[in-house]
């Protein structure tokens, strides 16, 4: 196989003078564009972390089927190195996002909810997500040069760690940036809620490019049908386990019946938000249960294509609906939500762009890619 001609690290300098320059002309004047930025934010963010934990979890099971594929989601994971930057104009705005930021609002919840703590966890999370993609990447692709199984054995040993370190950093980061929007409200299911979307999203957009280098590229050449079979029903099983979390989190506070719990979900079963939660219901779970029930739907380079592209869609619906009801309720969809959303995806997608021109389009040094080429279902 012909290794790509390695590039110089200048793009990745150009990268972050984009970053500054983007971050010089948002605009964050009212809680709603504020909000859209954060949905904006967590969208993309979720989407690196998804990928990574299926890097991660492709590490750890030492599963063969996914090593064509995992290539792609190294690079969706490294567009995670741009994450710290773009989190600035939240730190900078947080008095129109979290009413906490007023010490009479936070009562007792002040010692953890409070600017300082809040800016120094959140970087702590975003720079160790970065760090662990980073660092895969880099020895997947040492892998590639040496080709030596004790690289192998030091990424499956450091994938355990990192998982947990990942699963605890996201629960947290979750209570913080979304949860505590509603400063006294709580659930200790939410982490678990996020982590799943976050995975589904994460898998599905590795679909993406995978179907689109089979079809338009060399991809096909090492990704069968038989490859997105095993991924179409991975991302299935998540969709449903996405929808158990959903469904028992809500029977909960419904049986419950607190009011300190039942608010959260009395704001989004209000006004136009009811239909919000009604399209999550179809959109989230039972079209995309369709589309990837059968067969057709998984192997089918378009069919999982077009899944994928909804599960996308009703990620960001959902990521909207659990934001700006808290922030921002009287106004569903703003001009500022897709403004964020075009220029956030421009900046991420382009460092995962920059990643995917180094090193071979799949991971050629893996002692198990013969295993995967060999894999009749």
């Amino acid at each position: 196989m012909d290794r790509p001609k390695e590039k110089a690290m200048w793009p990745y300098l150009a990268q972050i003078v984009v970053a500054l320059m983007f971050l010089f002309f948002f605009r964050g004047n009212t809680p709603r564009e504020t909000a859209s930025y954060l949905v904006g934010f967590l969208f993309f963010v979720t989407l690196g972390v998804g990928s990574l934990f299926f890097v991660l979890f492709q590490h750890l099971t030492r599963a063969g089927w996914g090593v064509t594929i995992r290539r792609q989601a190294e690079h969706l994971s490294f567009s995670l190195l741009a994450a710290p930057i773009l989190f600035i104009p939240i730190a900078l705005h947080l008095d129109l996002l979290y009413s906490w930021t007023d010490p009479a609002v936070a009562g007792h919840r002040a010692v953890v909810l409070n600017p300082t703590a809040f800016l120094i966890r959140s970087w702590v999370y975003l720079l160790l997500w970065a760090a662990i993609a980073a660092w895969f990447r880099r020895g997947s692709l040492a892998q590639d040069a040496s080709g030596d199984v004790a690289q192998t054995r030091r990424l499956q040993t450091a994938s355990a760690p990192a998982l947990i370190l990942m699963g605890l950093s996201l629960t947290l980061a979750a209570f913080d940036w979304v949860m505590s929007l509603t400063p006294h409200w709580y659930s200790t299911i939410f982490g678990v809620y996020l982590f799943s979307g976050a995975v589904v999203g994460g898998f599905a957009a590795i679909a993406i490019p995978v179907t689109y280098g089979c079809t338009k590229g060399d991809l096909g050449k090492w990704v069968s049908p038989v490859h997105l079979h095993h991924h179409g029903k991975l991302l299935f099983a998540f969709v449903v386990f996405w929808a158990y979390i959903g469904f028992s989190q809500f029977l909960l506070i419904w049986y419950g019946n607190l009011p300190e719990e039942t608010v959260w979900f009395a704001a989004r079963l209000d006004g136009g938000w009811r239909w919000v939660t009604y399209a999550l219901v179809v959109g989230h779970f039972i079209v995309p249960f369709a589309l990837l029930l059968s067969v057709r739907g998984k192997v089918r380079g378009r069919r999982l294509s077009t899944a994928a592209i909804w599960i996308l869609a009703m990620h960001y619906l959902d990521l909207l609906w659990l934001v700006v009801p808290a922030v921002a309720p009287g106004k569903i969809l703003a001009w500022s939500d897709l403004r964020n959303l075009f220029w956030i995806g421009i900046l991420m997608i382009f460092l995962a762009g920059l990643a995917a021109r180094r090193g071979a389009p799949i991971p050629e040094g893996d002692p198990r890619l013969g295993e995967c080429l060999a894999d009749e279902g």
